[in-house]
C-alpha cells in the first residue's frame, strides 16, 4: 500500500468546511493552527507553502495537492517568503 492510500485510509471526517479562493496577485494566505487536517489544491498558477514549525518551505504549481497532517500554522503566498 502506498503512503497515500494509508493516509486516506486512516482519515475519519467528523466535519467540513469547503472554501474556494479565486485571487489575484499580490496576495497571501495565513491559516492559523488547526485541530484537523486542512488540505490545499492549486488549479492553476504557482504559490509558495510555509509551514514554520516543520520547517517546510515548498513552491506549489498547478495540479499540485497537500494534506497537512500535522498541527501548525500554514502560509500560503504568491510571493517568495523565504
Amino acid at each position: 500500500m502506498d503512503a497515500l492510500t494509508e493516509v486516506l485510509n486512516s482519515v475519519r471526517v467528523r466535519s467540513t468546511v469547503y472554501c474556494p479562493i479565486e485571487i489575484g496577485a499580490p496576495w497571501g494566505l495565513n491559516i492559523a493552527e488547526e485541530s484537523g487536517a486542512p488540505f490545499f489544491i492549486l488549479t492553476k498558477g504557482s504559490a509558495f507553502l510555509v509551514i514554520e514549525d516543520l520547517k517546510i518551505r515548498r513552491r506549489m504549481n498547478a495540479g499540485d495537492f497537500i494534506i497537512i497532517t500535522k498541527k501548525g500554522a500554514v502560509s500560503l503566498s504568491r510571493e517568495r517568503l523565504f
